[in-house]
């Protein structure tokens, strides 16, 4: 089976990488290798490779900076995964997962979210997410998967988990909101169930 994995660069794309069982024919491609916001670019590369399953691990994450970046956060979390999903179509039997965020909720609900619960978004980056996952069901049905992630953490890249070390070495305290319920996720055992999809 062959696997082409988008974001290798990342925290989940190289976790990825590393738990690849043997008989997985992966091709793992960053930004350099190929832009997903071209539309062109994914579908040519993606009608070469033939990939069986697509699984894309890139996403724009600074959720903060998403406000102000808005067109980025859309061309890489929004268009990205269209232009992916699209490309996987024409392939005419390429399955897709796509890596999603509890973002796409608004939080207000006091018991765990549900894959089926209404998606709310309160903000751009989770607007963007939300309509990656809608671009990628809506083009290939139950060809495709959403896996909704939180608050990823792996011991290289940025994420909370590092940043509170980080701090709580530099200062000895740490003083963080209260205000926010999350499941931080390993990205190495959210791989394991990656490949498990695939």
């Amino acid at each position: 089976m062959r696997v082409l994995v988008t974001g290798a660069a990342g925290q989940v794309g190289q976790a990825l990488k590393a738990a690849c069982p043997p008989d997985i024919d992966a091709i793992f491609t960053a930004r350099a290798d190929l832009d997903i916001g071209n539309e062109t670019s994914v579908r040519d590369y993606v009608a070469a490779v033939k990939p069986d399953v697509l699984v894309n691990a890139a996403a724009y994450t600074a959720v903060d900076k998403a406000e102000m970046n808005q067109a980025d956060a859309v061309r890489v979390n929004a268009l990205a995964p269209r232009y992916l999903a699209e490309a996987a179509l024409r392939g005419g039997r390429t399955r897709m997962i796509q890596i999603s965020t509890d973002f796409v909720f608004d939080g207000q609900k006091s018991l765990p979210y549900r894959p089926d619960d209404s998606i709310a978004p309160l903000g751009a980056y989770g607007r963007s997410k939300a309509d990656g996952e809608i671009a990628v069901l809506q083009a290939l049905g139950d060809r495709g998967i959403v896996v909704r992630t939180s608050w990823v953490y792996a011991a290289s890249g940025h994420n909370f988990v590092r940043t509170m070390l980080r701090l709580l070495n530099e200062r000895g305290a740490v003083s963080v909101v209260t205000d926010q319920i999350g499941t931080p996720t390993s990205a190495s055992s959210l791989a394991q169930v990656l490949w498990h999809f695939a």
